[in-house]
């Protein structure tokens, strides 16, 4: 079982590619694909945060479905495929909510770990030259990434599709940087 989560998971590091993503996709029946990639996530991004990781599968399966770990990140997910949504619309890309869902889930989930990770390192005196440098790298690479899975799925230009993603992504951050600064 544990071999499947792993594939799943190291799969869904690559750039985007069918399974699941297509175009016009509705993503049925890929829950259980998506629901292996959250638990792995989740089980990857807490031994990186040093979480005891000592029960079994199942019991971990029952837990999670639960979990403020599981919860708040497809919380986030949700919402930002909410608004992305409206976001697409703006820019005529014909795609669903439900669809972007998926993508952007699919294409976020398996990093958690990774950011972790990172974000684990760079507390380390002497690596913050390297630190912002693959910090930046990655977030390059998911923002590519989702904007690739929206384009298969929709059919719409990359160009189109990158415009309006990084247009949510300014909007989102200007706020917080207004009250911070």
């Amino acid at each position: 079982m544990t071999d499947r989560y792993l594939a799943n998971w190291l799969g869904a590091l690559e750039a985007p590619k069918d399974p699941p993503f297509k175009r016009d996709s509705t993503f049925e029946g890929e829950s259980g694909r998506l629901v292996r990639l959250l638990i792995m996530s989740a089980l990857l991004t807490a031994a990186v945060e040093g979480v005891d990781l000592g029960i079994n599968w199942e019991q971990l399966k029952k837990g999670l479905e639960i979990s403020p770990l599981v919860l708040k990140p497809v919380a986030v997910l949700g919402l930002t495929a909410v608004l992305y949504g409206f976001f697409a619309r703006l820019f005529r890309i014909k795609i669903s909510f439900a669809q972007v869902f998926f993508c952007f889930s699919f294409v976020v989930l398996p990093w958690a770990p990774i950011i972790a990770a990172l974000i684990l390192v760079g507390k380390f005196p002497g690596v913050i030259i390297i630190f912002i440098v693959a910090w930046w790298g990655l977030l390059v690479w998911i923002l590519w990434s989702i904007a690739r899975s929206i384009s298969i799925v929709s059919g719409a230009r990359m160009l189109k599709v990158m415009s309006s993603l990084v247009l949510l992504i300014l909007l989102m951050i200007y706020p917080v940087m207004k009250f911070h600064g």
